[in-house]
């Protein structure tokens, strides 16, 4: 036990005292090893210039905006559109890689027309898009189109292939090539950097896929890091207990209660003070595009937002059991498998309480 010598009549050890109580109820940060950090540093470029030789370049101005072409006076009119034939054929080849997919299908995107995708709309996918669009232009991101519309949101057709279709019959080489440039295109998202949480819609709400399973929910606004560290750790705390209780329960009920076969706790992400950087938020295979002339495209922008850059890499580890080569080459994207990844399987049991509304009702 420490000892902090105080003296009233001196007044002397006062501020260490308080010092240490501060310290005790808030511990400082372990010191970080200047020889690690410097190390760690030294790969990351090393890695970044290997990822930018062999990186498929994307050609000049492949984000410059263009008019509409097709007329879509109303939502009506898409609704027509979403039962045509064209939108059947998507869906069907859709379907083979998603055969949960809802009252529409196998996917929740529609081929309207040979140039064009519609999705529901939803609060945050068009202001996500289109702010990821005007400041990444080095990253194809396909048009949005249509905002006059109300119930669906539309972009431009990407004339190629998903990586969950075509992965497994690139080369060894081209999928390096594809990891190369994910790679750069996430370095370039993550040099964005903002002191609040959230979605760049206003109210900056927290959303996304990676925390309550596709339910689709909105959940409340947080002012630092911090608070979201706190707010991730309490959750996933909470979902742990609750799944210990639940485990517990059965293996009473069964007279063989074995406290060692419960789950130990999962570890905190961080300290709390990592920055908070702009995230695509579901880097799956499903919404990397790799067109046709050899363009590698990044969709579906709904999850981005500003989040410490440990999440980036928490949403796209829920993907790892797509291939072994995927697998492989994602730490070289967005780093080796977290050490919360096991833990966040709890998330989605507690989080809904924390919830707002749908993000679709918005």
């Amino acid at each position: 036990m420490k000892y902090v010598a105080t003296s009233v009549a001196a007044g002397t050890g006062m501020e260490e005292l308080l010092l240490h109580i501060a310290n005790q109820i808030y511990p400082p940060p372990p010191k970080r090893n200047h020889l690690q950090v410097l190390c760690r540093n030294a790969t990351e470029f090393l890695l970044d210039t290997i990822a930018s030789i062999f990186a498929l370049v994307p050609p000049e101005n492949i984000n410059d905006e263009t008019p509409d072409t097709y007329d879509l006076p109303d939502d009506e009119t898409v609704n027509s559109l979403c039962c045509s034939s064209i939108a059947k054929d998507y869906d069907a080849y859709h379907a083979q890689f998603n055969p949960w997919g809802g009252p529409w299908g196998g996917c929740p995107a529609k081929k309207i027309t040979p140039r064009l995708i519609a999705k529901t709309a939803q609060l945050t996918e068009r202001p996500n898009t289109t702010f990821a669009r005007a400041r990444f232009k080095g990253i194809p991101i396909p048009q949005p189109r249509y905002p006059h519309l109300k119930q669906w949101f539309i972009t431009e057709f990407v004339e190629g292939r998903m990586l969950l279709d075509c992965w497994n019959s690139l080369s060894m080489f081209k999928k390096f090539r594809v990891a190369c440039t994910l790679r750069i295109y996430i370095s370039q998202v993550h040099r964005l950097t903002r002191s609040t949480p959230g979605s760049t819609v206003e109210g900056r709400p927290i959303y996304g896929n990676v925390y309550d399973c596709a339910q689709r929910m909105l959940y409340r606004p947080l002012e630092s890091s911090k608070k979201f560290h706190e707010w991730v750790h309490d959750i996933m705390t909470e979902g742990w207990l609750l799944h210990c209780r639940r485990h517990a329960d059965q293996m009473r009920e069964k007279g063989a209660f074995d406290p060692a076969s419960l789950p130990p706790k999962p570890p905190s992400p961080d300290d709390g003070d990592s920055p908070l950087v702009f995230i695509h938020g579901d880097l799956s295979p499903s919404n990397i595009i790799l067109s046709d002339n050899g363009v590698l495209w990044l969709i579906d922008w709904a999850d981005a937002g500003f989040y410490p850059a440990w999440m980036e890499a928490v949403a796209a580890w829920q993907y790892g059991g797509h291939s072994r080569s995927w697998r492989h080459l994602l730490w070289f994207v967005v780093g080796p498998r977290p050490a919360i990844q096991d833990g966040w399987q709890y998330v989605p049991d507690h989080i809904l309480r924390h919830a707002f509304g749908y993000a679709s009702d918005y």
